[in-house]
């Protein structure tokens, strides 16, 4: 592997050692190890335990928690004489509305304030959330996803490349580099916002030379990284997994991606509110992870189901029954050759994304981040008209002001760059495809994934 120089004065490469000192402890190697051993539990063990878990978030929620004091004082419930399943079935599924309006209703009063972050997700309908996470959740979210990720056979302190929504270097910039060493965590990671022609062999290049152990990032990225080892002619490039999340892996990525790289696909499914999680294991085969959340399966027609989670770990900031929008096709199967007791998912039926083509060749993808910060929009939708116009389509509640339109607009144009012309407009709904399906970026340009050909010249 090619020793890559540290660039010591930027903020992400000191914010790698601490997250890592709040992600990695004492309390995540503790998290970690009893997560692994769930593995080897059978469905009563775990049914059990999960039990045991609801009964202390639900009795913290009709305690603690002000949303929860009213609601369950009006419907009488009390967990703490009652079946905790029968009390948790009683409670009305929550939908992102609910939450959206009133976030700090379900932030427990016991919360310790200074250890709590703020999350931002745009979600499945394009509506920005506001969420809480207490240091205690965020151990948990991240011995579950290093649980699957040793599926693959991966280890701590092996090279990762990285390809997600962080501005890595700002889109303006027209030179390599396009990508930044994090030496905390030995993670080479690379601008999602450079990919083009003229930059893909730069980055198969940069990728050959740091000789990464595994790929995580989001599927149209890694999947543009893969078919440009195909153009090039370059061999298959063998890593131990490629971890995907975020977006739904389309089955021609995922041929494409397995092809070059060698390996399995390990795809995870949560959501910002962190309800849910669902995850492909070394078999390929989807599973719900019980130890994460109670999920519920409510018929949408079809053979599929819509995903509501009750999440048994962030006491801080609690959500029951909560609705993600999101729907997935339940398997027949018993079990998988894998051994674990987890629930089998044939598919998850996300979203598919169109790029946002930018006038100098870049396709920008997963561009819900420009609404971070963002509280009064109830829908969005992203539309490329042409190559250098995109509109940004909001459905605003009666607080939406010219603020976070001017919010809306700097966080796109920092994704997009200045070749854009960006509107913000208010409409009052956003149009549903014939199936009613909601699609978050709609690009009247190129709805498909073709780049002009690769020029088969690699970097010096």
């Amino acid at each position: 592997m090619r020793k890559f120089q540290v660039k010591w004065a930027h903020p992400r490469v000191w914010s790698g050692y601490i997250n890592r000192f709040l992600r990695e402890g004492h309390t995540f190697r503790r998290l970690l190890a009893e997560m692994e051993d769930h593995q080897k539990w059978t469905a009563q063990q775990l049914r059990e335990w999960q039990e045991q878990r609801l009964q202390e978030i639900l009795i913290e929620a009709c305690r603690f928690v002000p949303y929860y004091e009213r609601l369950f004082k009006e419907l009488r419930l009390d967990p703490e004489r009652s079946n905790p399943r029968e009390v948790l079935e009683a409670v009305p599924l929550l939908d992102k509305e609910t939450l959206r309006k009133a976030p700090e209703q379900f932030l427990s009063k016991r919360a310790k304030k200074w250890l709590i972050r703020r999350a931002y997700s745009s979600g499945t309908t394009g509506t920005p959330l506001v969420c809480f996470r207490d240091i205690y959740s965020i151990n948990y979210e991240h011995a579950m996803i290093w649980r699957q990720w040793r599926w693959s056979g991966y280890e701590m302190g092996e090279p990762r490349v990285t390809l997600r929504g962080e501005l890595i270097v700002p889109t303006t910039q027209s030179e390599p580099p396009y990508w930044l060493f994090s030496p905390a965590d030995n993670q080479l990671l690379m601008s999602s916002y450079h990919l083009s022609a003229a930059t893909l062999p730069i980055y198969v290049e940069v990728i050959r030379q740091f000789a990464p152990a595994a790929i995580e990032g989001y599927p149209s990225s890694v999947y543009l990284i893969a078919r440009a080892f195909e153009d090039l002619g370059m061999a298959p490039f063998p890593v131990k997994g490629v971890f995907t999340s975020s977006e739904t892996v389309l089955e021609y990525q995922r041929e494409t991606i397995e092809r070059v790289f060698q390996c399995r696909i390990f795809d995870l499914y949560g959501n910002t509110e962190r309800t849910a999680a669902l995850g492909s294991c070394e078999h390929g085969r989807y599973h719900e992870f019980p130890d994460y959340a109670i999920v519920e399966y409510v018929p949408t027609g079809d053979n599929e189901f819509e995903v509501v989670g009750t999440p048994l770990f962030n006491k801080s900031f609690i959500l029951l029954r909560y609705r993600t929008g999101d729907t997935v096709r339940l398997s027949a199967e018993d079990r998988c050759p894998c051994g674990r007791e987890f629930r089998i998912i044939d598919a998850i039926q996300g979203r598919k994304e169109s790029y946002v083509w930018t006038p100098d060749g870049r396709a920008v993808g997963r561009l819900d981040h420009i609404f971070k910060g963002v509280k009064h929009v109830v829908e969005s939708q992203i539309v490329q008209e042409t190559l250098d116009c995109v509109r940004i389509l909001v459905v605003p509640d009666q607080e939406f002001s010219e603020a976070d339109a001017d919010i809306i607009k700097r966080n796109a144009r920092e994704r997009l760059g200045p070749g854009i012309e960006i509107s913000v407009e208010r409409v009052a709904n956003i149009p549903r495809t014939g199936r009613g399906k909601f699609v978050a970026v709609l690009s009247k340009i190129n709805s498909g994934d073709a780049f002009p050909e690769i020029s088969h010249m690699t970097p010096s």
